[in-house]
């Protein structure tokens, strides 16, 4: 979740969206701009009712899909940090495909590929 400038909360992706197409408030329709803020406290809140099983399951679902490939990515990058060839292999091919969560990056796809074959990694020469 983001705020935009008009100090509501939305969805990052459908936020951008619509702000590629107008610069209006979806909520107000009054002119805004296009910054989106991070809204840190309601993701946490809204992630700690997700594992505290506090909603109902339909409504959660891709917030538990969010948060398993959040843990997953974060799993994966500690692991290629240290050195994995595996896992800086696997971001590499996330980054490359915009998987996992993850926006597609061919930059980071590069890094990651050269440290796995930096590592030793056959499959990424």
């Amino acid at each position: 979740p983001v705020f935009a400038e008009d100090g509501k909360v939305y969805e990052r992706h459908a936020i951008e969206e619509w702000l590629t197409k107008q610069e209006r408030s979806p909520v107000t329709n009054l002119p805004m701009g296009t910054r989106v803020f991070a809204a840190t406290q309601i993701k946490s809140l809204i992630e700690r009712m997700v594992k505290t099983d506090a909603l109902p399951e339909d409504k959660v679902s891709d917030w538990k899909r969010r948060i398993q490939q959040q843990e997953r990515v974060e799993k994966t990058r500690r692991a290629a940090d240290a050195g994995d060839a595996a896992s800086a292999l696997n971001l590499a091919s996330w980054l490359s495909e915009g998987a996992n969560g993850l926006a597609k990056d061919d930059v980071k796809a590069f890094e990651y590929l050269k440290q796995a074959a930096e590592a030793g990694s056959a499959a990424a020469m």
